[in-house]
């Protein structure tokens, strides 16, 4: 399983081979379960779930009409705990925020990593 230091070390990479008019950059593991809201919440951008012991689990993206902290919330209540069972195992999450202008490019960001990475929930059809 890949982990929170290989997926930080791959998204350095990615800036180096593929710069972009705005920095792709993965910010630091936090937990779900948290009393204040997650990290850049109210951004456009691509966000990484992992379970306790810093595997990646899920790649997603918000962009254009959407936020990290909306698109989250999906799968976590109020009260942070899971919605959906297969996501149960998700405790921290990163996030690379989109710069203002630039929303755009997390589809294609995510797609990417999910295409390198080929993280276990990330199943098509499902």
């Amino acid at each position: 399983m890949t982990t929170y230091s290989q997926v930080k070390k791959l998204v350095s990479e990615f800036e180096v081979n593929y710069p972009r008019s705005c920095r792709v950059d993965l910010d630091i593991l936090s937990p779900i379960d948290t009393e204040e809201m997650w990290q850049n919440a109210d951004r456009a951008g691509v966000y990484f779930l992992f379970d306790k012991d810093e595997h990646l689990q899920y790649v997603g993206k918000a962009s254009m009409s959407s936020s990290i902290g909306a698109r989250i919330g999906t799968r976590f209540s109020g009260d942070n705990s899971c919605t959906d069972l297969k996501f149960s195992e998700v405790t921290q999450l990163a996030t690379i925020p989109m710069v203002d202008g630039y929303e755009f490019e997390a589809p294609a960001i995510e797609e990417y990593f999910i295409k390198l990475l080929t993280p276990p929930l990330n199943v098509t059809g499902k």
